[in-house]
């Protein structure tokens, strides 16, 4: 037997739907889900395959989206984490807790006002960082075009598409 791509994944990715025609595209039609939920079912050993094993097997892989959408932003592999997080936010919270009233309140919060103090000590003065991009770019306009170029972008409100 070969191994050389083995490796072990957390639960919540192994009951997710692979997405088609990549891992990392959603599955969204019920119809291309419910194939892969009912073969994970009649893959598992018959000595596994107790009532309550089965049941807790299904029950899990009815929540295979919110696997699916939880294992993207965990593994890096996201372009869209907000979106996909307010989804998993949302499974457990239910929609009348508002993730950005969440975060707003957090901001708040006396701890991360501490938090937010110790880091800005570990900040450079802005002075600093001047001179040093300065010392950076002297003679390289090209570089200093795109670095300015991403921070404008990286600012923009809202979403950016890109095709």
């Amino acid at each position: 037997m070969d191994w050389a791509f083995a490796s072990s994944i957390p639960e919540s990715m192994l009951l997710a739907t692979p997405g088609l025609p990549q891992y990392r595209d959603e599955t969204n039609p019920e119809e291309l889900r419910v194939p892969f939920k009912d073969g994970f079912i009649a893959a598992i050993p018959e000595e596994f395959t107790e009532e309550r094993t089965t049941h807790k097997y299904r029950k899990l892989l009815e929540r295979d989206q919110i696997f699916w959408r939880l294992s993207r932003p965990l593994n890096f592999d996201s372009i869209d984490d907000y979106s996909l997080f307010s989804t998993v936010w949302h499974s457990v919270h239910g929609p009348e807790k508002d993730l950005g009233q969440y975060f707003l309140e957090q901001r708040h919060s006396p701890n991360y006002t501490r938090l937010y103090e110790e880091l800005q000590k570990e900040d450079q003065p802005f002075s600093k960082i001047d001179k040093d991009e300065k010392d950076y770019f002297r003679n390289r306009d090209f570089k200093k075009t795109i670095a300015k170029k991403l921070t404008l972008v990286s600012e923009w409100e809202g979403t950016v598409h890109f095709q």
